[in-house]
């Protein structure tokens, strides 16, 4: 289970991403769950408009890992939801349904 200094390094990083990018977060957890997840970011508009708005929303995805990596020099891994909503949104920018190969297209 991740403490909560592990949990607040992720989070910080969707948070400031957010910022940066304009988006609206309405709530934020530090609270774990028991099974290994940390935290949760919650926005208020979650519709993707253009592609410009699906990278906004990969980089804000990715920042909680990246967050971590920057903060303490552990190895970057995308995993778990925040990677899962990342490739779902690179599979929306790139016109792929779920089903689709990434390499081959």
């Amino acid at each position: 289970m991740k403490t909560p200094d592990e949990i607040s390094r992720h989070e910080v990083g969707h948070v400031l991403a957010a910022a940066l990018y304009g988006a609206r977060p309405f709530s934020l957890s530090l609270d774990s769950d028991g099974e290994g997840s940390g935290g949760r970011i919650h926005f208020r508009q979650r519709t993707i408009y253009t592609a410009e708005d699906c990278r906004k929303s990969m980089r804000i995805w990715l920042a909680g890992v990246a967050s971590e990596r920057i903060l303490t020099g552990t190895p970057l891994q995308p995993i778990g939801p925040d990677g899962d909503e990342s490739w779902r949104l690179a599979r929306v920018l790139h016109g792929l349904d779920a089903g689709d190969d990434v390499i081959q297209a």
